[in-house]
């Protein structure tokens, strides 16, 4: 009897150690310097659609987008503050090479999400994560939770809590130039 106990013991250990593993190459992966995890999502409207898709740039053959991926939530007073300022910025820059993408985090999903942003007038891309498959991805802890990607598809900036828009706006374009 003991000795099974101490070979589940060791069996539940070594599961742990590789859990943690795991947790730890998705956390490491969204770090300033490294390259964006990809993700596959769906839209308010149910298409699917990949960061991959959202970098290319509709306006301009063969280029890639400066993307600014917010994960938030509709219950979350900080996020639901940021959408203005968010909204400005996919104004002001989206025909310069920069997509706006907020990630919605509600477990409603679409049903959730889509009256708020009807209601609020946003107009850049909505994405559902619903079971936190991106989120988890990029080591989202904390919400609002922002990562600033280049055109090279590597992250440059990351933010928790609220961001001011001259902030996000300076780091936007040093990364146009």
């Amino acid at each position: 009897m003991g000795n099974s106990h101490l070979k589940s013991a060791i069996k539940i250990g070594i599961g742990a150690v590789l859990m943690l593993a795991v947790v730890a190459i998705a956390v490491g992966s969204a770090k300033v310097g490294n390259k964006a995890p990809d993700f596959k999502l769906k839209s308010l409207d149910g298409k699917s659609v990949t960061l991959e898709q959202i970098r290319k740039d509709p306006n301009k053959k063969d280029a890639e987008r400066v993307v600014l991926l917010d994960f938030w939530a509709t219950w979350c007073p900080p996020c639901r503050e940021e959408v203005g300022t968010l909204q400005k910025l996919h104004d002001a820059y989206e025909k310069k090479g920069v997509a706006i993408v907020g990630i919605a985090l509600d477990q409603g999903g679409a049903t959730a999400v889509k009256p708020f942003v009807k209601e609020h007038k946003i107009t850049y891309t909505g994405l559902l994560d619903p079971d936190g498959t991106a989120s988890g991805a990029y080591g989202v802890r904390s919400i609002p939770a922002m990562f600033l990607i280049d055109k090279k598809g590597v992250v440059q900036f990351t933010h928790v809590g609220l961001t001011e828009q001259k902030v996000l706006e300076k780091e936007i374009k040093s990364l146009l130039k």
